[in-house]
């Protein structure tokens, strides 16, 4: 068996004063080993997320000191959580419970009893914005694009950030009121897909998708009779119309013998709206046509593709 003193020819005083001292060292030594290797854990940690946010951290550092694998028993509010079996010098709790956070057993590898816990986290979780879109319409046409949004939010809402689908600039108004372009809609034609991103006065975020469906219509109006005689009334025949690809367009009007006396493929050409029309002539010659009854024939597609001809009469009077 190891003794720390051994007898020796010394007086006894001196015999019991070297071996205090070697007692004194001894213990010194595995008092001091046992401090290198004690076991130690800070948690710590302050957090404010929103519920729909990812992870909250909360962190247990073990100061370099013990023998890892680590064991850590935590609490939340005094609810135990499940052991934690770790090899890291600190890990990172990653949560979305609120509450205060405190360690309540820790042990290493080596379990000499020597530990110290310190430390407490808290974890706060802001509910989001719960929103609810109300639309004017759902289905909106080439003859009306328009749609009204209102926003209702059990948070108050710092900001709103629209992007309606349409290819139009993303706009930061609240509730807004939209015309749509619907020459620029995808998805066939079908929908257009209007999202939402709110943030309320917590900084929390939330988005919302709608989706804005289109009826691609189309219309056109045009007179029976028009009279080129420069009087500045009804001088030239027009047209209005909408919902239509101007690339598809053709109109062809033919004398009552059936010859071809005016052509277009450019639909600006005839648009009222542009101020524009048929004066009556021909449209090789360039002369006046003479009163008498014309048929036209027109040729378009509608936004979706659709393939379409109609008939009719124009009386040309002067």
């Amino acid at each position: 068996m190891f003794s720390i003193c051994k007898a020796k020819a010394l007086n006894l005083q001196g015999f019991f004063y070297i071996c205090n001292v070697k007692r004194f060292i001894f213990f010194l030594f595995i008092f001091l080993f046992n401090q290198l290797n004690a076991q130690e854990v800070v948690i710590y940690g302050q957090d404010t997320i929103c519920s729909n946010d990812k992870y909250a951290s909360v962190f247990l550092d073990f100061q370099n000191k013990g023998v890892p694998p680590y064991s850590v028993v935590y609490s939340i509010d005094n609810h135990s959580q499940d052991t934690i079996h770790t090899n890291l010098n600190v890990y990172n709790i990653k949560t979305k419970t609120p509450g205060t956070y405190l360690i309540e057993y820790f042990s290493d590898a080596a379990d000499n009893g020597l530990d110290s816990i310190s430390g407490s986290a808290f974890v706060k979780v802001i509910q989001k914005p719960s929103i609810q879109l109300f639309v004017s319409n759902d289905t909106i046409s080439i003859i009306s694009p328009k749609v009204s949004f209102q926003v209702i939010s059990d948070k108050s809402l710092k900001s709103q950030l629209w992007d309606f689908g349409d290819g139009s600039p993303i706009t930061n108004k609240n509730n807004p009121t939209h015309l749509y372009s619907i020459e620029n809609q995808t998805n066939s034609g079908k929908y257009f897909l209007s999202d939402l991103v709110v943030e309320d006065v917590n900084g929390c975020f939330d988005t919302v998708s709608h989706y804005i469906f289109v009826e691609t219509d189309h219309y056109f109006w045009m007179p029976n009779s028009f009279s080129p005689n420069n009087d500045n009334k009804n001088d030239n025949f027009c047209l209005y119309y909408g919902g239509i690809r101007d690339k598809s367009f053709l109109f062809n009007v033919f004398s009552s013998d059936g010859s071809l006396v005016f052509s277009t493929k450019d639909i600006n050409e005839i648009d009222c709206n542009l101020q524009k029309g048929w004066a009556g002539k021909h449209f090789k010659s360039d002369k006046l046509l003479l009163p008498d009854i014309y048929i036209y024939k027109l040729y378009f597609q509608d936004i979706r593709g659709w393939k379409y001809q109609k008939y009719g009469k124009i009386i040309l009077s002067l």
